[in-house]
């Protein structure tokens, strides 16, 4: 799995002036856990994991928000460290379980984007 880790920050609502809303790549570490359920986020702020599925593998984004991660096929959750806690803003639901940044890994490498949003919008 590869991609980039991007931070949003600052004031994204479109009436506001050009240059209040930003968008940086970032070096991050990138914990790629088992599948997570919205039951194991944080009940108060359900962008940051609460109860620890299994890791299965650890990655870091370089200066420039670059990273590969090697897992073998299966479907996981991707989590981004953010103020020192496991952040995940998106889920997919599949017959009504609410999965939370899950990712599915084939036999060929996976383009996987991750976004860490501060911003207002």
């Amino acid at each position: 799995m590869y991609g980039r880790v991007v931070l949003w920050t600052g004031n994204c609502q479109p009436v506001v002036s050009p240059g209040a809303c930003k968008k940086e790549f970032v070096s991050r570490t990138i914990h790629v856990r088992e599948i997570a359920t919205i039951d194991d986020m944080s009940a108060t702020d359900r962008t940051y994991l609460l109860r620890m599925p299994p890791l299965v593998a650890t990655g870091w984004s370089d200066p420039y928000g670059f990273f590969i991660v090697g897992v073998p096929p299966g479907t996981y959750s991707v989590f981004v460290e953010d103020g020192g806690r496991e952040y995940c803003n998106w889920l997919r639901v599949v017959g009504g379980v609410d999965y939370m940044c899950p990712v599915e890994i084939g036999l060929d490498f996976t383009d996987f984007n991750i976004e860490v949003d501060h911003a207002s919008w």
